[in-house]
C-alpha cells in the first residue's frame, strides 16, 4: 500500500467502502512464501502489511509480535484479517467523512474552501 503511487488501488482512503478496502488489501503485493514474518528486505510487501496492522493496534505490539501470533495464518487470511480491522478501526472517520461531504454539507465545504481561497487571495494581493 502506498499514498504517493498514481494508482487509486495502492492506499485506502476514508470515502472507501467496506467492499473496496477488502478488495485493495486482497490486491496489495506479497510473495509466495508461506506464513506470516516481518521481515522488511526478504519480505516488504508482508511486512508493509505487518505495519499498518501495527499502527491499527493500539495496545503497543511490534510488527515482530504480530508477525508470531499470526504466524501459521495463509496470506489470504491474513489479509481477511487486517482488512477487517482496517475496516474496524475507520468506521467512526469513514462515517463522520461521508456525512461531511454529502448533500448539504458538501455545498457548505465549497463554500468555506471558497471564502478562504478568497481570503488568500486578498492577502497576497495586500503583501505583493
Amino acid at each position: 500500500m502506498s499514498k504517493s503511487h498514481d494508482d487509486s488501488r495502492s492506499r485506502i482512503l476514508l470515502g472507501d467502502s467496506p467492499e473496496d478496502i477488502r478488495e485493495k488489501v486482497k490486491q496489495a503485493l506479497t510473495d509466495s512464501i508461506p506464513g506470516i514474518s516481518y521481515d522488511p528486505a526478504g519480505r516488504p510487501g508482508v511486512s508493509n502489511l505487518l505495519e499498518i496492522l501495527r499502527y491499527l493496534t493500539e495496545d503497543g505490539r511490534s510488527c515482530e509480535d504480530i508477525a508470531a501470533e499470526c504466524g501459521t495464518l495463509s496470506l489470504r487470511a491474513f489479509k481477511e484479517y487486517l482488512a477487517d480491522n482496517i475496516i474496524e478501526r475507520l468506521a467512526g472517520f469513514r462515517s463522520e467523512f461521508l456525512r461531511l461531504t454529502q448533500g448539504e454539507n458538501k455545498k457548505n465545504l465549497k463554500d468555506l474552501a471558497m471564502a478562504g481561497a478568497e481570503e488568500a487571495r486578498t492577502n497576497a494581493d495586500e503583501t505583493m
